[in-house]
């Protein structure tokens, strides 16, 4: 963590910039600027790719300072994501960063930067324009009969309808779970992996229900 926040303090303090100019530059609270220069926070991807510019300095250098291109300090990059950004370094065209959240998260402030525990790439061919991406990491094995397990990564591609056999992930008592989702009438009917859990059903003619996105992808944890 000390390459990043000394990195940013001496770019910031070489332009003769104060912490506040450069929040007015980057669109970045002061207070996460502060977070991360006193080594309390590992900047988000988008987060560099802001400060980059504001602070003249290679967008790459950032990234490598705060440990997304060594495959360690990275902890949500598996090992096989690692070797792939060895190959394809000095060709970020054809990666995507996607940002991952802990399950455990409130729904509330799900998609605050400050819930995000690491990132997943993902090669840009498998990415359709306009489509949105997020990851979540999965915190127990409410879906394991589905091949979902517990510190596994499930990506998802953010849309408001799911078809019937979908698996998605729904708001649920301010929480955010996996279910495979079924329609039937105007119920929706979410099924867990696991035979002790009993299906969720809402009927949307008196309760709406909250669909994050359609899961696209499981990364099995090693």
């Amino acid at each position: 963590m000390n390459g990043i926040q000394d990195t940013i303090r001496k770019l910031r303090e070489n332009l003769g910039y104060s912490q506040r100019k450069v929040s007015q530059l980057t669109g970045i609270s002061h207070a996460t600027i502060n977070r991360v220069e006193k080594g309390l926070q590992v900047p988000a991807i988008e987060t560099i790719r802001k400060l980059a510019p504001a602070l003249k300095c290679p967008e790459e250098k950032l990234l490598e300072a705060a440990g997304y291109f060594d495959g360690v300090k990275m902890s949500a990059v598996k090992r096989n994501i690692a070797k792939y950004i060895e190959e394809e370094k000095g060709q970020d065209e054809r990666i995507v960063f996607v940002p991952v959240y802990s399950s455990a998260s409130n729904a509330d402030s799900f998609l605050s930067e400050e819930n995000i525990t690491g990132y997943e790439l993902l090669p840009r061919d498998l990415i359709k324009e306009n489509s949105e991406f997020v990851g979540l990491k999965i915190i127990d094995d409410d879906m394991k009969n589905m091949r979902i397990q517990k510190n596994d990564v499930v990506i998802v591609r953010r849309q408001n309808e799911l078809d019937n056999n979908d698996i998605g992930v729904f708001s649920h008592n301010n929480k955010y779970i996996i279910r495979k989702h079924y329609e039937v009438d105007c119920y929706k009917v979410l099924v867990s992996g696991t035979e002790e859990l009993r299906p969720i059903i809402y009927d949307i003619r008196r309760e709406g229900l909250n669909i994050l996105g359609k899961v696209v992808r499981n990364i099995i944890a090693f």
